[in-house]
Parts: structure tokens; C-alpha cells; sequence
């Protein structure tokens, strides 16, 4: 989910294929026939593409008496 979340842009990562063969068990499905779905969600391999900007963000823990201060500084 992380991957399709941040890599996937709808106008060029998604593939439809209508009048593919699926299960007969798909209550969508006209007969056996219906629509699949393909999602690119790969890094690109060009090398001019920063690696970096495709890394996983890390977060540390915060302090959670910090963290519950600044929300009772907020007012919530």
C-alpha cells in the first residue's frame, strides 16, 4: 500500500484490460468475462533518478509527555 500511496500516478501507472477471462464465482463478472487491473508501483531505473527520494521515511518515537503536552497546548 505504501508503495502504490507514494509511486503510482493514476494517468501513467494503471493499465486496464477490459473482456479478460476471471472467475465464474465473480458476482461482477458478465459470465466469466470482466475487467483486470495492472498497477506499476515500481522505482524507475533511470539513472538519473535520486535513489534517495524513493527510500522509506523513518520516524523515531517521539516523547510521548511532549507529545501530549503540545496537544494540550493546542486546546485539543
Amino acid at each position: 500500500a505504501w508503495a502504490v500511496a507514494t509511486r503510482v500516478q493514476a494517468d501513467r501507472d494503471l493499465l486496464v484490460v477490459p473482456n479478460a477471462k476471471g472467475s465464474s464465482l465473480d458476482p461482477s463478472a458478465q459470465g466469466a468475462m470482466t475487467a483486470k487491473l495492472g498497477i506499476d508501483a515500481t522505482v524507475p531505473t533511470a539513472p538519473t533518478v535520486d535513489g534517495e527520494r524513493y527510500r522509506r521515511m523513518r520516524v523515531t518515537p517521539g516523547d510521548p509527555a511532549r507529545v501530549w503536552a503540545h496537544v494540550a497546548a493546542l486546546g485539543l
